[in-house]
């Protein structure tokens, strides 16, 4: 069998990796996010300098950037493969069993993993929540995977559709439309309860915004722009963002501030990962055809290729093991910040390390563990 590395696409992976640091960052600025937007003014740790509160509202934005890229690229190559080969004799049958071999994939990853890491909170480092006697309970907090995996389920629907479908982009934009609508209704009018169940309206909104953005990855596989304009707009797109949380941080808006990047709802974070995608997906000098094949991975981009497939695992372990890692990174942060003569930028510094080291760890640890083992299982792709 050919190695399907040499096939990937050197920009796309590299853009996965981006997307899981961002991620990483995200949750370890979350508590700080959290603190600053709503304790302000009535103790607790206040950031008064208008840089860094910009970096931390900027820094809340990552998690849903992530989350879109990830969901993006999949559509982004999922759903034009399923429409170019739904007008093929026997597509139904071959679907089945490609979506059989992705889910099967997928949850083998999640059963090693949660494994993985029941074992380690039963005998190594207890992880609040995470046992046998909460199961299943806590596999909630891998809902992105269940999310992920109705979207492969249905992917062959969509794509029959796509395929079907003269301009599926207008349809696409319409759906945009409606859901940032009802996005921005939650976000700054009706944002419910913290602790949301899972069948609460505005927690499925959540999993209605990625299935807007795999949309909109497949929408996009019909887009290769020049560099520069790509790079043009991902740049536009990142320094609006940071102008908004710096206009917010000066003004003092914190409910605000929190209003824009208010979980998966951010139409901000949804522009930066469509701008991502393009510039991950764009050609030197003129824009190409939209069938254009992308350039073959050289050598110096192998690393990145190798460790972008680690990224699934690296959603799950990062998310089953959260209540572990996260009070000791924030305790860390804070005897850092509370350190005399350092100031915040040393916090965001640290915190910054701290996230691609933490990112980094399970990488490797997914190629060295999971990766070799189910390609002697045949579970890979």
């Amino acid at each position: 069998m050919a190695n399907r590395a040499s096939t990937r696409d050197a920009r796309i992976e590299l853009l996965r990796l981006v997307a899981a640091a961002g991620i990483a960052v995200f949750h370890t600025f979350m508590p700080w996010f959290e603190e600053m937007t709503s304790i302000v003014g009535s103790g607790g740790y206040i950031v008064d300098n208008p840089v860094t509160c910009t970096a931390l509202g900027f820094f809340n934005q990552l998690g849903s950037f992530g989350n879109n890229v990830f969901f993006m690229v999949s559509g982004l190559f999922l759903i034009p493969a399923c429409a170019r080969a739904s007008r093929e004799t026997g597509y139904w049958g071959l679907q089945v069993r490609r979506t059989a071999r992705r889910a099967g994939g997928l949850l083998a990853s999640l059963a090693l993993y949660t494994a993985a890491c029941l074992v380690l909170s039963e005998t190594v480092l207890p992880v609040e929540g995470l046992s046998l006697a909460e199961f299943p309970a806590f596999l909630a907090w891998v809902e992105f995977m269940w999310v992920y995996l109705l979207f492969i389920a249905i992917v062959p629907v969509i794509g029959w559709v796509w395929g079907r479908i003269r301009r599926p982009w207008v349809l696409v934009l319409a759906l945009l439309v409606v859901v940032f609508c009802v996005n921005g209704h939650i976000a700054f009018l009706d944002r419910g309860d913290i602790d949301r169940d899972l069948l609460d309206w505005r927690k499925l909104m959540s999993a209605a915004t990625y299935f807007a953005a795999f949309l909109a990855g497949g929408a996009l596989s019909r887009v290769r722009l020049p560099r520069r304009r790509a790079g043009a707009l991902l740049a536009v797109s990142i320094s609006a963002t940071v102008a908004v949380e710096a206009c917010l941080a000066c003004a003092r808006e914190m409910d605000l501030m929190y209003a824009t990047s208010f979980k998966s709802t951010s139409l901000l974070a949804f522009a930066m990962a469509v701008a991502a995608v393009l510039f991950a997906r764009s050609v030197p000098g003129q824009a190409g055809a939209a069938g254009a094949t992308p350039g073959k991975t050289e050598p110096a981009s192998a690393i990145a290729c190798r460790l972008a497939q680690g990224v699934l695992g690296f959603y799950i372990v990062q998310a089953l093991t959260m209540p572990a890692w996260s009070p000791w990174f924030h305790e860390l942060l804070t005897a850092v910040y509370e350190t005399p003569g350092n100031t915040s930028y040393q916090l965001i510094a640290v915190g910054i390390l701290m996230s691609l080291a933490l990112l980094l760890c399970l990488l490797v640890l997914d190629q060295t563990v999971r990766a070799p083992l189910f390609r002697k299982l045949g579970l890979t792709k």
